[in-house]
């Protein structure tokens, strides 16, 4: 079974543009598209197609979540359910194979270096802050991050709570 998903959050494209992006994919390959899916939650796509052995052709990456994270894991939902997924703008292929698993740390491994380096950014300056009596929105704005992020941290970091209230 071929099925198109189109992201329905117009985060990046319209919903018609995607829709033009895989037909256009399909047609290429000469596919037909069995069914479209403007379904936000994976699992409800999953759980209404009855072969599992299916094809899904999205219009880019981005349309699978508004996150890294979000996407890698809804790439890993498709997989585990024994689905292909092809992303046309990126020119890729996520299948259950060595290279997509790969991919996919190599992905997380990313994440996981920026949320280090944004960490280490944070402490830095919310040690700096206190020497300048810098407001918590002003340290936010120097390191380039949003303001609920610094809260974020200092929930995950209870121990600088002091630092950036002294």
């Amino acid at each position: 079974m071929i099925v198109g998903y189109l992201d329905n959050n117009k985060r990046d494209i319209s919903i018609e543009e995607q829709r033009n992006v895989v037909d256009s994919y399909a047609q290429s390959q000469s596919l037909d598209i069995d069914v479209f899916f403007e379904e936000d939650d994976i699992n409800n796509i999953i759980n209404n197609i009855s072969s599992k052995d299916s094809t899904v052709i999205i219009a880019n990456v981005a349309s699978l979540g508004n996150k890294l994270t979000k996407i890698v894991k809804n790439i890993e939902t498709f997989i585990a359910s024994g689905f292909t997924i092809v992303s046309v703008k990126e020119n890729l292929i996520f299948d259950n194979s060595n290279k997509t698993y790969t991919l996919l740390e190599g992905v997380k491994l990313s994440i996981d270096i920026r949320n280090s380096m944004v960490s280490t950014i944070i402490i830095k300056a919310i040690h700096s802050r206190r020497a300048r009596g810098m407001s918590r929105r002003d340290t936010a704005k120097h390191v380039n991050v949003s303001i609920a992020s610094l809260y974020n941290f200092l929930r995950v970091h209870p121990e600088l709570k002091e630092v950036v209230n002294g």
